[in-house]
């Protein structure tokens, strides 16, 4: 898969070098820890990290981020399924509905830690993950434990992919062209991976 990225980046850097994802995500990672933050912060976080598809409600969100703070202030993040687990009690929308928000939680951990990966569907469909369905008959840490166990998976690979280089060519190339402010290589991976799907799916690039 990866000598895919490596054979495709310059089609993929073209995809992502639309003046918002390097230079936005630079702008959220600079101000994340500034108090008071600076007007349309929260706006423009969840926009970025793709949120507002969610239609989450006000309380959530104001959750959501009192748990950043917390992450922040303590100076690593705790592990995502304890995020989202803290986030289940607060109904996420204006009907009461819980829910088990583990992408947005791997994105909160991340804005701590940048050598944290991010899962969300693009992400699962690059790995042939299939998110395991959520049952009411389980506890939300039983229908966590599909999601945790993959995280550890992809923390894994994501290490295992900058040890040995596998996506060396890719990375440097991210570097030189798009010229990123804050990227670590794991967030520069998780940013390939979008790209190519983006194009695998407007059948721009062959993947199998």
């Amino acid at each position: 898969m990866y000598h895919l990225i490596n054979g495709n980046v310059l089609s993929i850097l073209r995809t992502l070098n639309n003046g918002y994802h390097v230079p936005e995500y630079d702008w959220l990672l600079q101000n994340v820890r500034q108090q008071p933050r600076p007007p349309g912060f929260e706006r423009r976080y969840r926009k970025y990290w793709r949120m507002n598809a969610a239609r989450l409600g006000p309380n959530f969100c104001v959750a959501y981020f009192q748990e950043l703070d917390k992450a922040l202030a303590a100076g690593s993040p705790p592990p995502p399924s304890q995020v989202c687990l803290s986030l289940y009690q607060v109904p996420a929308n204006a009907a009461g509905a819980q829910r088990l928000h583990f992408s947005f939680a791997t994105k909160l951990c991340h804005m701590v830690d940048q050598d944290q990966p991010i899962y969300d569907s693009l992400v699962a469909a690059f790995f042939f993950f299939a998110r395991p369905l959520v049952s009411a008959a389980k506890s939300p840490q039983q229908n966590l434990s599909g999601m945790q166990s993959f995280y550890a998976r992809l923390q894994q690979e994501y290490t295992r992919v900058l040890n040995a280089h596998l996506l060396g060519p890719a990375i440097s190339a991210f570097r030189q062209v798009l010229t990123p402010g804050s990227f670590s290589d794991t967030k520069i991976i998780d940013s390939l991976i979008w790209g190519f799907l983006d194009l695998a799916r407007q059948q721009k690039i062959r993947y199998c």
